[in-house]
């Protein structure tokens, strides 16, 4: 059946695979590829939801932030942070992407006054190190510049490699974080962190549901999927497109 399949080209291949491994009942844990602030943030705490709804269909997570081998059989899908080009794929507008400045309610109440954007020249800016995907990234410039802010020399800039680490410093009050949904929506909503002052600029990149096209013909896949797009759905901002 594999040798057959080959004529037809790495997408029937999968097909087939994907088919025998349900057939010889095989583990039927779905992998999921994305990047770990996306997974920290946003996905592991929705996660019980789709295990209560689905307890036979275990997730397993790969927090891997660069584009994964499908072929390699690296994961079932993958949650991608770009502009949406993948070609000859099975991609989705997941999720939209917007930000502002946020930070600690402990620092409005006890740091330095922080009412307007000139008062974060006497504030700590956290920095999250963005890889170069293409496109203008969702920096403090873009924002400043999108809303027609002028930002002031902050008083410190430390600089992350993660996306979790600059919600988590800024969630400890170590300073103010450019906030970028849907990674702060979270601790947003609990209190953890607040809004200083308004703006907010819509970033070029969205989070991306990436799949080789015949995955979406399996029962299991087209489930999460569909819980994936209800989760997705539940919160401001967010679009869904196939392209």
């Amino acid at each position: 059946m594999l040798a057959n399949a080959i004529t037809s080209g790495i997408g029937q291949i999968g097909e087939l695979c994907d088919k025998l491994r349900q057939k010889g009942g095989a583990d039927p844990t779905i992998t999921v590829s994305c990047a770990p602030g996306f997974a920290v943030n946003w996905l592991f705490p929705r996660l019980i939801r789709f295990d209560q709804l689905h307890p036979d269909t275990p997730v397993s997570i790969l927090t891997d932030p660069s584009p994964v081998g499908f072929a390699a059989s690296q994961a079932d899908l993958a949650i991608l942070y770009g502009m949406g080009n993948y070609p000859g794929l099975h991609v989705e507008r997941l999720l939209d992407e917007r930000v502002f400045p946020v930070c600690a309610p402990a620092l409005l109440r006890d740091g330095p006054p922080l009412h307007t954007v000139a008062d974060l020249a006497h504030h700590t800016f956290l920095l999250d190190e963005l890889a170069d995907i293409g496109g203008n990234p969702p920096t403090w410039a873009f924002w400043s510049e999108q809303t027609r802010q002028i930002l002031p020399q902050p008083a410190r800039v430390p600089r992350f490699g993660h996306a979790n680490m600059v919600v988590q410093a800024a969630v400890q009050g170590l300073g103010v974080a450019l906030g970028r949904e849907p990674l702060v929506v979270d601790a947003l909503a609990d209190g953890r962190l607040v809004r200083p002052f308004e703006g907010v600029a819509v970033s070029q990149f969205s989070y991306w549901f990436v799949c080789p096209n015949a995955t979406m013909k399996s029962d299991r896949m087209r489930q999460f999927h569909e819980w994936l797009l209800q989760e997705a759905g539940n919160g401001p901002g967010r679009s869904h497109k196939n392209i």
